[in-house]
């Protein structure tokens, strides 16, 4: 298997076996115990804070997020501002949680932030018009894989890997 940042995944169809590793929320467990991993094999992963979360107390801060986004083993990308369900929202809400993630992220990492993962996966087409403003790449959780050359790429589909999978059934997702 090829890790690659979401932001690569354009280029997903020169690999036998990509696959895009993504953490949600920006819990601070991911910068202890999964970023390491990632250093430790050369591993790429995909990382999605909660801005107005980053700092919690159960949240990486922005020490962590700057460090691991200029890692070559971890981009950080958006989960909105407050992680509210966005097909839930009007389009005025909807609009400023996209936004103001990615002008809080691209400040504070003094870059581009093209990728969204969507709360709950939860999107309408209202949600894909806005998060085509500001987004080229957005996760849903939507259950499946893609296939590289017919990319939804506003939608695009994931595999949800619980705590408590069992290592056989992580084999037959991803195979």
């Amino acid at each position: 298997y090829t890790p690659l940042y979401l932001s690569e995944i354009a280029s997903a169809n020169n690999f036998a076996k990509p696959v895009i590793i993504t953490f949600d929320d920006g819990y601070s467990d991911v910068y202890q115990n999964a970023y390491p991993i990632l250093k430790k094999y050369n591993l790429k992963g995909n990382l999605y804070v909660i801005t107005d979360w980053v700092g919690g107390p159960v949240y990486v801060n922005w020490d962590m997020v700057k460090e691991m986004d200029k890692s070559d083993f971890m981009e950080i990308g958006s989960h909105t501002a407050t992680h509210r369900n966005l097909a839930s929202l009007s389009a005025e809400k909807m609009d400023m949680e996209m936004k103001k993630s990615k002008e809080t992220l691209e400040e504070k990492l003094e870059r581009s932030v093209d990728t969204i993962a969507y709360p709950y996966g939860g999107y309408n087409n209202q949600t894909l018009e806005i998060a085509k403003k500001y987004y080229k790449y957005a996760l849903s959780t939507n259950e499946g894989k893609e296939n590289s050359k017919n990319l939804n790429l506003l939608s695009l589909n994931r595999y949800y890997i619980y705590r408590d999978m069992t290592f056989d059934t992580f084999k037959k997702i991803v195979n």
